[in-house]
């Protein structure tokens, strides 16, 4: 399918194949793969050039152009969700996220927001940070997921200090103006308009953002906004020296998407819990924007892989029983060690799963095989594990394994 075209059959839309390419493919449930294939040039010296046999297309659409497409055709479906005070989830539509991403992008036009101009948010990943963030990609100002840590953490500050001098924000989001106001303190936050979901003083409250009736200035900023414009920076970890911003295009985050489903595309409206945050590009790039391009269902997971926070995954997933799951090494440890007590867990859990994604780390031989033997004894179907190598910080994909993986 031409990758501009995002109106065709939703059965071949979700698959992620070219009608015209060629590609012979093979499925396992739900889940199709591109055959293992790869080209390969020798060169004088012993240097070969690896490439995929694909055919590939141009992506000339941007991620946030799902949005529209999702609310005519599935406007009920749950978008995202998030746990409230009270243990419940606070969910948001296809036609509800749709509606605020306008308003919201309306209101920052109307607060003299302008194309190039940088979003900074300080807080989590949240319903709400995610609708202002399409909505500033959306007009044109550049997003800047930054890790809340900087802001909350002891020694933090100084990293957040050096991020600030540099992206020098037009805007700053957080959950809390109150948690977050350390950032108060740096001058080139100081200077930016704060909007905050807790209406905190001195910050412009999130809510009323979101009931802004008019659109046309919205229409016109999204309607001009090139695939080739910077989407986001995105921070380094600053592991050797200061954090560093990448700027990702809206082709760039496009781009990612397309060879990712062009290998393993996922069934029709995927459902994940996932926790990793999305100033890494992991979190936003691969599974806030896959879930938004396949019309999928987010639940935000408040747990973490360390053992005093790994309950709250396990309550969520054995509510959910997602379709597709990602985590790193250290989160399957927990999630096996955890399936190994209680096999109706692992049934609730493992019931809907197509695949199994790592990254971040190696995973052990131990581990590899254990979400091996316990999804064949439980389900009775061996869910594929896969992972791959990137550029952190970057849209992010160079190569993944799309069969699941033995070693």
């Amino acid at each position: 399918m031409p990758a501009t075209d995002l109106n065709r059959d939703p059965g071949t839309r979700a698959r992620g194949l070219s009608a015209d390419s060629g590609v012979i493919v093979m499925s396992t449930g739900s889940l199709t793969f591109a055959p293992r294939e790869v080209s390969i040039e020798r060169r004088a010296g012993g240097t070969l050039i690896l490439r995929s046999p694909i055919d590939w297309s141009p992506c000339d659409w941007r991620v946030t152009d799902f949005l529209p497409r999702w609310a005519e055709a599935a406007p009920d479906r749950v978008l995202l969700a998030q746990r409230n005070a009270n243990g419940d989830w606070d969910e948001i539509t296809y036609r509800e996220a749709w509606a605020q991403v306008r308003a919201v992008g309306q209101s920052l036009i109307d607060m003299g927001a302008e194309p190039g101009d940088k979003l900074a948010v300080l807080s989590g990943n949240s319903i709400e940070n995610a609708v202002i963030s399409f909505a500033a990609m959306s007009i044109g100002a550049v997003l800047a997921p930054i890790s809340p840590n900087y802001s909350l953490m002891p020694g933090g500050i100084a990293r957040l200090m050096d991020i600030a001098k540099v992206l020098r924000p037009t805007f700053v989001f957080v959950q809390s103006g109150r948690d977050f106001s350390a950032g108060r303190a740096i001058p080139e936050l100081a200077a930016a308009t704060w909007i905050s979901v807790d209406g905190a003083p001195k910050t412009v409250p999130f809510r009323p953002l979101t009931a802004t009736a008019s659109s046309e200035d919205f229409e016109a900023a999204s309607a001009a906004v090139s695939c080739d414009a910077v989407a986001k920076v995105l921070f380094t970890s600053g592991s050797t020296g200061l954090p560093k911003g990448v700027l990702n295009t809206h082709r760039m985050m496009a781009s990612a998407l397309q060879m990712g489903s062009l290998l393993a595309s996922p069934s029709e409206a995927p459902v994940q819990v996932e926790w990793l945050p999305w100033h890494h590009t992991m979190g936003s790039n691969v599974i806030l924007h896959g879930i938004l391009r396949n019309g999928g269902t987010l639940y935000i997971d408040d747990g973490r892989p360390l053992p005093q926070l790994f309950h709250k995954t396990i309550a969520n997933l054995k509510e959910i029983s997602p379709t597709a799951m990602f985590n790193v090494p250290a989160g399957y440890n927990l999630l096996c060690d955890a399936i190994e007590k209680d096999r109706e867990l692992g049934a609730q859990v493992f019931k809907r799963v197509d695949r199994i994604t790592y990254a971040g780390a190696a995973i052990s031989q131990a581990t590899l095989e254990k979400l091996y033997r316990l999804t064949s004894e439980i389900i009775g179907r061996r869910i594929p594990v896969m992972s791959g190598y990137g550029t952190t910080e970057t849209a992010p994909t160079i190569s993944s394994t799309h069969w699941a993986t033995d070693q």
